[in-house]
């Protein structure tokens, strides 16, 4: 968490519980949603940007990544006008397939 902070990535007041949700989006509109540990935030936040560079990345409903969208604006857009709305997810238990 502090290693984005101070990457400007992220703002402590965004993350109100000890596990945060996030959201990976395809060009397809399909997603994929993990439960995230905040201590592990930063490790998971890199593992997308190098392992799923085609996917937007989403940190509780905000835009990180934008992924083939090409901008965190349109990702952003893209991912609110979703008709199944992926930012009402909320995790409550860490689901990271590695860690």
């Amino acid at each position: 968490m502090e290693a984005l902070s101070r990457m400007d990535l992220i703002e402590d007041s965004c993350c109100d519980t000890e596990i945060v949700t996030t959201i990976g989006l395809y060009l397809n509109e399909s997603y994929i949603f993990n439960g995230v540990q905040l201590d592990g935030l930063y490790e998971h936040y890199k593992y997308n940007f190098v392992m799923r560079p085609g996917r937007a990345f989403f940190v509780n409903g905000v835009c990180f990544i934008s992924g083939y969208f090409g901008d965190r604006a349109k990702a952003q857009y893209v991912f609110d006008s979703l008709e199944r709305k992926p930012g009402n997810i909320k995790m409550t238990y860490d689901t990271r397939p590695y860690r």
